[in-house]
């Protein structure tokens, strides 16, 4: 200790001691920001529960709610040991309610599951980071998985659907508004519409073209809500699923061609009027 007093005696020495604290002061924050550059946060803080937990209208049976619950605390228990398995105990758990529960359509299923896994996972005490992780990996299995349920199942189809709308749609809308900042490209989408009686409902699938990690995160998926008028026309919201943030709805009306099998319109946002568009499908 007296050596280090002796040293620190010394002017020059001082003079040294700060210098070198001052630079690994100035490095170390240089460095961690290098760091959150190229790798994203070092430890992002999760979103808020109420800001992407999203209850569906659609009933359920009450046991199915219980049962949701039961399998959501089990998920978050093994996330706390380990992420590496956590799709395949997500799998397991959304394939078990497809058996119990094999009345109810499996996108209602995947929709109610995603809303009670989401409450689960935030109000536990995992740590942001494996927070994030768990809130991810649930997203990606239950919208890409359930993407085959959705698309191909054969109970989505109705009987009850005399101008054919329902069914595969592959599209494309255009942005009607321009940016120096950016170049806004027609964007490809895919869609399925149910049809009861003259409502509309079902999903969209699209490439991920705007949200902030685009680059890993490659598809947006959108639910959708609407109906269907005498004269042919369509209208319904296209509403994100909150993928990498993204939850804003998008609102749609068109004209259905019966004889050239497409559907044209314009979009409009619910956010933003100024922002529109148009759109043409065609039934697959």
């Amino acid at each position: 200790m007296r050596r280090l007093w002796s040293w620190l005696s010394d002017e020059t020495n001082r003079t040294v001691l700060g210098f070198v604290i001052g630079l690994f002061s100035g490095l170390i924050p240089a460095a961690l920001a290098a760091y959150v550059y190229y790798n994203g946060d070092l430890f992002p803080d999760p979103p808020e529960s109420a800001d992407i937990c999203r209850p569906l209208k659609e009933e359920i049976p009450a046991f199915a709610d219980t049962m949701m619950q039961r399998h959501s605390n089990r998920i978050v228990l093994v996330a706390k040991e380990d992420t590496t398995y956590l799709n395949l105990e997500i799998i397991e758990k959304r394939d078990a309610l497809y058996d119990e529960f094999a009345e109810v359509r499996r996108f209602t299923l995947d929709g109610h599951f995603l809303y009670h896994l989401c409450e689960t996972i935030y109000r536990s005490d995992l740590a942001p980071n494996t927070m994030n992780i768990t809130y991810n990996v649930s997203m990606e299995t239950l919208v890409q998985e359930g993407r085959e349920n959705l698309l191909a199942n054969a109970d989505f189809l109705f009987a009850d659907d005399p101008q054919g709308i329902a069914g595969n749609w592959f599209g494309q809308y255009s942005y009607a508004v321009a940016s120096e900042f950016r170049e806004f490209k027609p964007v490809e989408f895919h869609i399925r519409f149910v049809r009861e009686d003259m409502k509309l409902h079902g999903g969209v699938f699209e490439p991920n073209t705007f949200s902030p990690n685009k680059e890993t995160v490659q598809e947006l998926f959108s639910t959708l809500q609407g109906g269907v008028e005498e004269s042919s026309s369509l209208f319904f919201r296209k509403t994100y699923a909150d993928i990498d943030g993204v939850d804003h709805s998008i609102d749609y009306q068109g004209i259905y061609d019966p004889i050239g099998k497409t559907i044209r319109g314009t979009w409009r946002s619910t956010d933003n009027p100024d922002w529109w568009g148009r759109f043409l499908m065609e039934k697959s």
